[in-house]
């Protein structure tokens, strides 16, 4: 039997402690006339430090244990005649063992699908299709091998690395060509962040996500929602007039998924670029903000791609 552990902060229990130590934090803070890298580097120092010296931690445990210990032991006992050279005993006890693992297996898949049956019943919907994924045990390829523009096979670490690095700079890589001189004596500035902006969108987005570069969970955050809206608008609206972001905000982890085809090749995986919660908030006030004027601009005779309606509705 082989297991293996990761520990994560328990954000289902997250201690009322926590909340007070950053909010003490949060409210000595110098948020005035501050770099937004350095104000950034504060925020995320603060909610790490207490994560880790607050926030009970929870194992992920990985292990096979569906084997019964009356299997194992009649595996133990088929080992010891198997190294004793008695061949008929050791046929007869293997047998013996492919019965027991199977009834073990079963029990395991029933108890399985009753797990899927409660979730199901309770409308657990996150916790119904993470089980049927683990159930479904669906084999996924290891990146291990890839191949440069001749065709060279990459087995070394760095090179792999490197070749994802290009790969993703080339995927996402783009032309910009100006068009022109900004007529900044009729420039108007946008109105600052507000603090309303920043708590609408921190709640759209979902719990249970991955936390980008910075480690840190959305859910640490909205635990102490009033002060982190303070902050947080403080931030924002110096990225707004600075157009700075920190860091951390420009880093972007890729997760390759691998699609149909030649595993080899970096064409054939879908990437999931997971960044900061933090620059999430950022990026809905500016997308809110430009919803009314994309609006504006569609012709009446597009219906995809925009909010309210949909393909069905250039049927006549």
């Amino acid at each position: 039997q082989t297991s293996t552990q990761t520990t994560k902060p328990d954000l289902q229990n997250i201690p009322y402690k926590y909340k007070v130590a950053v909010k003490n934090r949060f409210n000595a803070l110098n948020l005035i006339d501050k770099e937004p890298e350095e104000l950034w580097q504060e925020i995320r120092d603060i909610i790490n430090d207490e994560t880790k010296r607050n926030i009970p931690t929870i194992q992920k445990k990985k292990k096979n244990n569906w084997i019964s210990s009356s299997t194992l032991e009649i595996a133990k006992e088929r080992r010891e005649v198997k190294s004793n050279g008695n061949r008929q005993a050791f046929t007869k006890l293997n047998a013996e063992f492919q019965r027991a693992a199977r009834k073990d297996k079963e029990k395991q898949i029933m108890q399985e699908c009753e797990k899927v049956e409660k979730y199901n019943r309770k409308g657990m919907t996150r916790d119904l299709f993470k089980k049927i994924k683990h159930f479904r045990g669906q084999f996924i390829p290891k990146n291990g091998i890839l191949t440069d523009s001749s065709g060279k096979h990459l087995t070394n670490g760095h090179e792999i690395k490197n070749k994802w690095k290009q790969y993703t700079e080339e995927l996402y890589k783009k032309e910009i060509n100006g068009t022109g001189d900004l007529d900044l004596d009729n420039y108007e500035p946008e109105p600052d962040i507000l603090e309303n902006e920043v708590a609408f969108a921190m709640e759209t987005l979902a719990n249970g996500k991955a936390p980008g570069h910075d480690g840190i969970p959305i859910e640490c955050f909205k635990t102490i929602k009033e002060d982190t809206v303070k902050v947080l608008t403080e931030l924002c609206q110096q990225i707004w007039k600075t157009n700075k972001w920190p860091q951390d905000w420009k880093t972007s982890i890729f997760i390759p998924i691998p699609k149909k085809g030649n595993a080899k090749d970096c064409s054939n995986y879908r990437t999931i670029a997971v960044i900061s919660h933090a620059s999430k908030i950022m990026l809905k006030i500016i997308q809110r903000r430009l919803e009314p004027f994309l609006e504006r601009e569609m012709p009446v005779t597009q219906a995809g791609f925009r909010k309210g309606r949909g393909t069905r509705d250039q049927i006549a």
